[in-house]
């Protein structure tokens, strides 16, 4: 890391929060703040990528970046060292819990295909975004919100016990009636059921009528009454 200016190695800490591969725009999203504005980050992409940090993948229609996990964990160590772990961990997350909210909204559209690739290709940042919920304070109901949205994606090979998985961590993390929670029963219900196993699927299906009760909300069902943040600001 002595061998990159302070550019260089502000964007390998902070890259180090990505797990498998990234693209531009979150990485823009998620790191671009006053120490690194999002005009310069595909130029500090470019000069990690000429000294070897970063492999470049140039995809058919756009182009994503990783880096070796020997080189990610040191990233990790410094980004650590520098106090900004957690706080680029929850940037992160927001990145991909809106990520998966628009990918809701477009599921029945023409767009579906598209964002099946896409969120194929964001599994482990996913997967990453997920843990970071059930591991770090405060931080469940977006973990709800998040597994309730995979009723309609799949993060593993064509099973349904990936997303039931992260379900089922998620609402037991935080037993708090909430929006958040019934949406998420709601979820485990519907893919319960998509298995087959009917009658614990009704059971599930009862948790967000009670929830709706116990909460004040009202709640539509797995997609009208969504409240998702916005996208993460740049900068």
């Amino acid at each position: 890391m002595d061998l990159c200016n302070p550019a260089e190695q502000l964007l390998w800490a902070r890259l180090s929060v990505f797990t498998g591969s990234v693209g531009l725009e979150a990485i823009e999203a998620v790191y671009s703040d006053d120490l690194l504005a999002a005009a310069d980050v595909l130029d500090v992409l470019s000069d990690l990528v000429d000294k070897s940090v970063l492999v470049r993948d140039d995809q058919h229609t756009h182009v994503r970046y990783r880096m070796l996990e020997t080189i990610r964990q040191y990233g990790r160590l410094r980004l650590s060292e520098r106090g900004e772990l957690s706080a680029l961990r929850r940037r992160h997350r927001d990145y991909y819990q809106w990520l998966l909210s628009c990918a809701e909204r477009e599921w029945f559209t023409a767009e579906q295909t598209a964002w099946a690739a896409r969120l194929h290709e964001e599994r482990p940042n996913l997967r990453a975004a997920l843990d970071f919920c059930l591991n770090e304070p405060g931080e469940t109901q977006a973990g709800l919100w998040m597994s309730a949205a995979l009723w309609s994606h799949r993060l593993g090979e064509g099973s349904l016990e990936e997303e039931r998985h992260w379900l089922a961590r998620t609402l037991a993390a935080d037993i708090t009636p909430s929006l958040a929670r019934a949406r998420a029963a709601w979820a485990d219900g519907w893919l319960t059921l998509l298995r087959g196993d009917y009658e614990p699927a009704r059971s599930r299906a009862a948790q967000p009528r009670a929830g709706r009760v116990s909460s004040g909300h009202a709640y539509g069902g797995a997609r009208g009454t969504a409240r998702w943040p916005e996208r993460p600001l740049r900068g």
